[in-house]
C-alpha cells in the first residue's frame, strides 16, 4: 500500500477519476517484483500563507486564529483536556506533547478544504 503525502501542484489533478488507478497500474507494470494493491492520495495543495494573509479573506482569519493558538500552547492543551474529560476520557500524553503539530495539521487541512473542497 502506498499513500502519497506532502504539498504538490498535482494535488488538484490526483482526485480526478481514473488518475490514481492509472498511476497504480503504471507502478505495478514498471516493477515486476513489487505489487501495489492500494494507492491513496493524502497530498495537499501548496500554500502561500503570506498571500492568503494579504488577501484578508476567511483563510486570513483562519491563519490569524491558528497563529494565536500557537502562541498559547498551554491553553490549547487545557482545552483538549477539558474536552476529553467531558467525555470521560483521558487525554493521551503523546497528544498533549505534540499539540502544536496537531494544530498545524488541522490548519493545513482546513486551508486545503477551502482551496480545493473536501475530499473523501
Amino acid at each position: 500500500r502506498i499513500r502519497l503525502t506532502g504539498q504538490t501542484a498535482l494535488h488538484a489533478v490526483l482526485p480526478q477519476p481514473g488518475i490514481m488507478d492509472d498511476l497504480r497500474a503504471q507502478i505495478n507494470a514498471g516493477h515486476a517484483s513489487f505489487f501495489c494493491d492500494s494507492l491513496r492520495d493524502a497530498t495537499t495543495a501548496p500554500l502561500e500563507r503570506q498571500a492568503l494573509l494579504e488577501d484578508g479573506l476567511f483563510p486570513a482569519a483562519l491563519l490569524a486564529a491558528a497563529q494565536d493558538l500557537e502562541s498559547r500552547p498551554e491553553e490549547s492543551v487545557q482545552y483538549l483536556q477539558n474536552e476529553f474529560l467531558a467525555r470521560d476520557l483521558v487525554l493521551p500524553r503523546a497528544l498533549a506533547k505534540d499539540v502544536a503539530a496537531m494544530q498545524e495539521t488541522a490548519c493545513e487541512m482546513a486551508l486545503d478544504a477551502l482551496q480545493c473542497g473536501v475530499r473523501s
